[in-house]
């Protein structure tokens, strides 16, 4: 399969993004506060974390690091939210996952003022979605539809997800429908989940386990899109066996370097969206 350049993509919309907050700064004075918060004992919280300083100092936004501890009770990891949520100062909040299990069924969307919102967890944004009136989406979703859209696949084109959660597949599957696509969810439950992939002219991997998808699961022709993050060995990994992938025709995004700074890229734009929305009011 050939390589999809994503880190040009990525380039793209960050250059693009460049140029917009430099004139909302000399429009309205505003340079940006992003508020992320994140679990300073999880590795996984903490890159995500550091992955989002470069951009953010590239387009002069101030990245306020807030984290809290393994340990912090559920009213503690609370209060940090509560907090940046009230803020006058701040213009967006991102939560870094995974949180922790002690916070139980707290749902943090319902924490978080929609305008806010640069990750998309609130239920007003999410149901948006849902009536086609999108005003932020989920980054990595967006990252997705954006690399559907620049690989010119045809409205109507089958669209395989492997992922059913509410940051990734469920999201994804009305986007693409308001996008006149067809999606078709899949889970650990569905049968004949091969079929449906073979079937595909796009597969969206994000199952979370190495290496899982091979070639037996596409045809030639498909547009394999790698949306998964894995530590296999000390080293990163997607969801796809790209060597494996060799044995078909078609096109895949690479793991590092796919879907991850696109990902990035679509934060910020929803950052922007949220600081001009406020302007507006």
């Amino acid at each position: 399969m050939e390589l999809i350049d994503c880190r040009s993509i990525a380039d793209n919309i960050l250059t693009d993004l460049e140029g917009k907050f430099a004139a909302l700064e000399e429009r309205t004075g505003i340079w940006p506060v992003l508020a992320a918060i994140a679990n300073a004992d999880n590795p996984e919280s903490m890159s995500y974390l550091k992955s989002r300083r470069k951009p953010a100092s590239r387009f002069g936004i101030d990245l306020k690091e807030v984290t809290y501890r393994s340990d912090s009770t559920p009213s503690e990891i609370m209060g940090i939210i509560r907090e940046s949520s009230e803020s006058k100062e701040i213009h967006g909040i991102m939560v870094s996952y995974p949180v922790p299990s002690s916070l139980g069924n707290v749902n943090i969307g319902d924490m978080i003022p929609p305008g806010k919102d640069v990750d998309c967890i609130t239920p007003m944004n999410q149901g948006l979605i849902m009536e086609n009136r999108e005003f932020v989406a989920p980054a990595t979703a967006l990252s997705v539809i954006e690399i559907i859209l620049r690989e010119g696949i045809a409205e109507g084109s089958r669209v395989a997800i492997l992922n059913r959660s509410t940051i990734i597949g469920r999201p994804l599957a009305m986007m693409l429908l308001n996008r006149n696509f067809t999606p078709v969810v899949c889970h650990t439950r569905t049968i004949g989940i091969r079929e449906i992939t073979k079937s595909a002219d796009v597969v969206v991997a994000a199952a979370g386990k190495p290496r899982l998808i091979d070639s037996s699961w596409v045809s030639d022709g498909t547009t394999v899109i790698d949306a998964g993050i894995n530590v296999e060995n000390g080293k990163i990994c997607g969801d796809v066996d790209p060597v494996s992938m060799n044995e078909r025709r078609g096109r895949l995004t690479p793991v590092p370097g796919g879907v991850g700074p696109i990902t990035s890229g679509m934060l910020f734009r929803n950052l922007l969206k949220c600081v001009e929305s406020a302007v507006r009011s």
